[in-house]
């Protein structure tokens, strides 16, 4: 395992809003972003859109002021696409499957950031086809739901994937941090944030002793809230749903769900038994991670793959290279982050072959 930079401990969780040059603050779910306008790419006083100056050695950045990231180290290294793929295969476990540090499903799952399963069978396969030779779709299982070093929730994007149990206070800390997008829900349908927020603590309470299923959710949900939450208002897949379901992905990034082992055909939630990290450490430590994985990127593309605003990215990733916690690198001509201290890229060409993934 890389060494991990001292201000994100030994479990990789950040420790920003201290300290000279401390990172944000970020803003919690739902609080307004200031009114300040970030580009990706750095705003420079004279020079390209790189920040060089006229007749300046590619890698050879202005020291700059403002808050832009782009002006926050003098040099980069240049990584092209080859480079890039080769170390994101490599870390995938998509070279040499079963690698010594990916010998386990949750370490898998780890290495991913989440493996999508959105369709278990999918995220099952994903996780089995990255373990050593002779692993089956079952040793995933196993490890979901036996040895619970899996678990079963929705992840980036308000999608299903499996995450590392032990991941798990990271990931709904820095989820549940993410500013809100505009609720896509009519009128007369949509959950005003008090009426959230009363969902999810009965959610919790709720799921506090034996998994329920999505009726028995509701029942319970209803006494303890009121006979709004369970109007049947939400139109879904040719039916029905009732109005709380709008707020599942909710309750789940702020630790209350997590998916139990089905009941036949009937799915059902559980509590996962964790108290989600501040968001101020969880943030960090997730761009941390992000970066190791799919590195060099920008802060458009950790939007996209989180399902965050643009804009929000761009000040998290500006604070970031402020203090230090990002490094700057130029990938193939423009500007993208690592990880600090992990811009180190194979000379390799890619493998080559055919590797068969499933689905997502």
């Amino acid at each position: 395992m890389p060494e991990v930079p001292p201000e994100f401990g030994a479990d990789g969780a950040g420790r920003c809003g201290s300290g000279p040059g401390a990172a944000g603050p970020y803003l919690p779910r739902g609080t307004p972003a200031p009114r300040r306008r970030i580009d990706e790419r750095a705003r420079v006083p004279s020079g390209d859109r790189m920040g060089r100056r006229p007749g300046a050695q590619r890698g050879q950045h202005l020291t700059c002021t403002g808050p832009s990231v782009a002006c926050m180290t003098k040099k980069t290294a240049d990584v092209t696409w080859p480079r890039a793929n080769a170390r994101r295969l490599a870390r995938q476990g998509l070279t040499a499957p079963g690698t010594p540090r990916l010998t386990a499903p949750a370490a898998v799952a780890g290495a991913m950031l989440g493996a999508h399963a959105q369709v278990l069978s999918a995220g099952e396969l994903s996780v089995a086809l990255r373990l050593p030779p002779g692993a089956t779709r079952a040793d995933v299982r196993h490890a979901l739901w036996t040895d619970r070093t899996l678990v079963k929730t929705y992840g980036p994007r308000g999608t299903v994937h499996l995450l590392p149990t032990a991941d798990l206070p990271m990931w709904t800390g820095a989820l549940s941090a993410v500013p809100a997008g505009k609720n896509p829900w009519p009128d007369g349908v949509r959950m005003t944030p008090g009426q959230t927020d009363e969902v999810v603590a009965a959610v919790r309470d709720a799921l506090a002793g034996e998994p329920l299923t999505v009726d028995e959710l509701t029942e319970a949900i209803v006494a303890r809230t009121g006979a709004w939450a369970g109007e049947r208002v939400m139109e879904a897949f040719q039916d029905k749903w009732p109005r709380w379901r709008q707020v599942t992905h909710t309750a789940a990034h702020r630790g209350a769900l997590a998916f139990g082992p089905n009941r036949g055909r009937n799915v059902t939630y559980t509590s996962p038994g964790i108290t989600p990290m501040d968001g101020q450490d969880a943030l960090p430590a997730l761009v941390h991670r992000y970066l190791r994985a799919y590195g060099p990127a920008t802060p458009g593309d950790f939007a996209r793959w989180l399902g965050a605003p643009p804009a929000w990215a761009a000040r998290l990733f500006t604070d970031l290279a402020a203090g230090d916690r990002i490094t700057e690198v130029t990938f193939e001509g423009a500007p993208a982050w690592v990880a600090r201290g992990d811009a180190s890229f194979p000379d390799r060409e890619p493998a080559r072959g055919v590797r068969l993934l499933p689905y997502f």
